[in-house]
């Protein structure tokens, strides 16, 4: 896949613009998308999947980088 290479970079920036972001504030993030109070083509179709447990583990994850045991 030719293509490979720029996914691969955009994912990590993603990841990185997201490491150590505050987790109460991602999560009330994800429930904004969720609620149709912030709009993104990409987020607001996932937030609408998520639990509010994932959405804690999501937000855990990019914070510190490790996922829950």
């Amino acid at each position: 896949d030719l293509h490979y290479p720029l996914r691969r970079q955009r994912q990590m920036c993603i990841r990185d613009s997201l490491k150590g972001q505050n987790v109460q504030y991602m999560v009330g993030q994800l429930k904004n998308f969720k609620a149709d109070k912030r709009q993104d083509k990409t987020m607001s179709k996932v937030a609408k999947l998520l639990t509010e447990e994932q959405m804690q583990a999501m937000a855990i994850y990019f914070n510190t980088g490790k996922e829950q045991d």
